[in-house]
Parts: structure tokens; sequence; C-alpha cells
């Protein structure tokens, strides 16, 4: 056993440190607006179009229905977005003595802090604020190890919120913990816990949806936003995407422009198969290129995009940008 997993051990010999704290209205107004924002997206716009590709092709007619006339399109090759691969360390918890959790916990939280941080600066280029959640989040997070889907073990010490004000908890969920969360990356507590599914193989997906999560978690504690004020809430979910957004130009500015010159006419027609093959052309989201959570977050994002840039082409101010998130995330749920 190493010295880190012993030091634990001896230190914490009651194993649980923390539950999942009571929901307050932001916590519960993700889970509506946002279980995220991106959950209810997920289940929504892609249980419209769950025909198998298979088929399509045995009823091409059925496949062209949507298309007004006029609107078919030469196929043309399109430049597609480049993801890097994520190294991954499998791991589950199950069946193992208190000494060897902690030591694979151990090992299995460092490697995901290192990738986490890796995802984000990829995007340093793209924003001064990617620079700002970067710090924010080395000097302030402190980690811990999942006990089960809620309860965790307190590993480091030095940023926990009794001793700084800013501190918050990143917990790195493996498989059998992740497949139960509701989306990738959740937020909870104003802010206070962080639960990343540690399956995300994209290094830019991750980067691009832990910023988006981060940025809450800044604007909860340092910029005082009020967790128990749902017009707060909903003006840091516009922002956040507004984030994203620029990190998603970032990643390929032409594939960027081809999504949103392509995608805002099929989404003022409210093609949602047309939308989402767009999407899947253009950016890496494939059940061989990403985990299922990844998906769903990448074609949410892209799909938010779509309807903010579309919004400020017709003058939309930060105002009108809530009113196209509200209205997009409630004619995705009539798309099913």
């Amino acid at each position: 056993m190493s010295t880190e997993a012993r030091r634990v051990l001896t230190a914490l010999p009651q194993g649980l440190d923390s539950a999942r704290p009571a929901a307050d209205s932001r916590t519960r107004a993700r889970r509506l607006l946002g279980a995220s924002t991106q959950a209810i997206l997920i289940s929504a716009i892609l249980s419209a179009c769950q025909e198998p590709p298979s088929a399509a092709k045995k009823n091409p007619e059925k496949a062209l229905q949507a298309k007004e006339p006029g609107t078919e399109t030469a196929k043309v090759k399109t430049e597609k977005a480049v993801s890097t691969p994520l190294r991954h360390t499998p791991f589950s918890p199950e069946d193992k003595s208190e000494e060897e959790f902690l030591e694979k916990s151990l090992a299995f939280q460092e490697h995901w802090k290192d990738q986490s941080q890796k995802a984000l600066g990829h995007f340093k280029g793209a924003d001064p604020r990617v620079i700002t959640l970067l710090g924010f989040m080395k000097e302030n997070a402190y980690y811990s190890l999942p006990r089960g889907p809620v309860a965790t073990l307190r590993i480091n010490k030095g940023a926990e919120p009794e001793t700084n004000p800013h501190g918050f908890e990143i917990v790195f969920m493996p498989d059998i913990y992740a497949d139960q969360m509701p989306s990738a990356i959740l937020t909870e507590g104003s802010g206070k816990t962080m639960r990343i599914a540690a399956e995300f193989r994209s290094q830019q997906w991750m980067g691009i949806m832990l910023a988006h999560e981060l940025s809450h978690v800044y604007d909860l504690q340092v910029e005082g936003e009020n967790p128990l004020n749902p017009q707060e809430h909903l003006a840091g979910e516009v922002k956040a995407y507004k984030f994203k957004m620029k990190l998603l130009r970032h990643w390929n500015p032409k594939v960027y422009h081809e999504l949103i010159t392509r995608g805002i006419p099929l989404f003022q027609r409210k093609d949602k198969n047309a939308l989402l093959q767009l999407i899947r052309e253009l950016y890496p989201l494939g059940p061989g290129e990403v985990s299922g959570h990844e998906a769903g977050l990448g074609e949410a994002s892209c799909l938010i995009a779509i309807a903010f840039e579309e919004a400020e082409q017709k003058g939309a101010d930060e105002k009108g940008l809530e009113e196209a998130l509200l209205t997009v995330m409630q004619e995705a749920q009539g798309w099913k």
C-alpha cells in the first residue's frame, strides 16, 4: 500500500465523509432546466430520432419525407472536427478490500484529475475565461473518492469549504456509478460538489463540458450568483452556453461555420432528423468515437449553439437568448 493510501486509511477510518447535500432551488432547477439542460434535450431530441440507419436504407422514401421540395442538396465531402483521445484507467470499486480500494482509487482520481486539466487547457486560446477557470479549479478544488452513487471519501486537505470559501469537491465516478448519472457532469450543493463521469473519450468534449460546469461553479462561488433565484440561474445557463459556443468555434472554426450555416435552416424547419445527421457529420459523436453521455451532451451543445446563433442573427439580446433557450427546450420536448 502506498504512503498516500495508508495516510488516507488511517486519517479517515470512518470511510464515508460526505453525502449528497439537500437539493436547493438551483439544483432542482438544473434537474428541470438542465438536469441538466442537456439531459432534457438528450431525452427529447434523440428519442425523436431512434430509427436506426438501416431502416432508412430499407425505406429511403421515408427518410426523405421531412424534406421540403427543393431543399435536397448534393452530397459534398465535408470537414469533420478531429478529437484527441483520452487515456483510460478502468477501475471498479466492487469486491475490493479497503486497502486495495484506496490504492486503486487514488491512482484513478489522480489520472482523471490530470486528464481533466489537460482537457480544459486545450482551450486556453479560446477565451480568457478558460484560463481563469483552470486556475480556479487548480487552486480551489479538492478531490474525493466515490463510495457509492452519492457518498464520498475526502482524500486531500486545504481547499475544503471549512477553510476556503471558494473550495469545492470534485469526484470522478467510475463506470459502475457513472451509468446511474443523468449527465456526464453534475454540479450540486450550490456549486460545492461536481461529479464527473470518468468515461469521456474525447479531450475536446471533456474540456467543453467541464468549462460549462466550472462556469456555473465560478458564478456561484466568486460572482455571487444566488442559487435560490431562478432568473439568475437562467442567466447563468445562457452565459455558460455562450461560453461553450466560443469553445466549439475554437475547436474548428470552419466546421463551426458549416454547423451554423447549414444548421439554422434545418432548425427553422424543425427538421430534427437532418439536424442530428448534420451534427454527427461534422463532429466526432459516433459510438466508436465517444461515450453515450458525450454523444448526448455534444449533440445538445451543437443544437443550442444553432438556436443562439439564429436568435443573435435576429438581434436578440441576453433576454432574447434566455427565451431562445427555453423555447428550444420546449420545442425539443414536442419533437418526441
